[in-house]
């Protein structure tokens, strides 16, 4: 799954669809934010139709914004996290999530 989510080199992002005249300071980096809850079994499909989708237009990164699930979510972001470069994830899980704040 790695070889999708790698970034894509600047030269391609320039002959793609979209152009920009003024660079942007996060380089045209595209970030897709989702977010989850006890989502475990869809994390890895919905990581794949995104790069897909956008493999070859842009780079990208995908950020998955974890809001306390307790069903094994957190783990399987941090699985496909360790094999891909343009991943990141937000939040916690379990308990502490649901902890209240002060």
């Amino acid at each position: 799954m790695s070889p999708l989510l790698d970034p894509i080199p600047d030269a391609d992002i320039q002959a793609g669809v979209a152009q920009v005249s003024t660079p942007h300071p996060f380089d045209g980096r595209l970030s897709v934010v989702v977010p989850v809850r006890n989502e475990a079994e869809n994390i890895e499909p919905l990581v794949r139709e995104i790069a897909a989708a956008l493999s070859g237009l842009r780079a990208f990164e995908i950020v998955y914004v974890d809001d306390g699930s307790d069903d094994g979510t957190h783990a399987e972001l941090e699985r496909i996290a360790a094999s891909c470069r343009s991943f990141a994830i937000c939040g916690t899980s379990g308990a502490a999530a649901r902890a209240p704040r002060s």
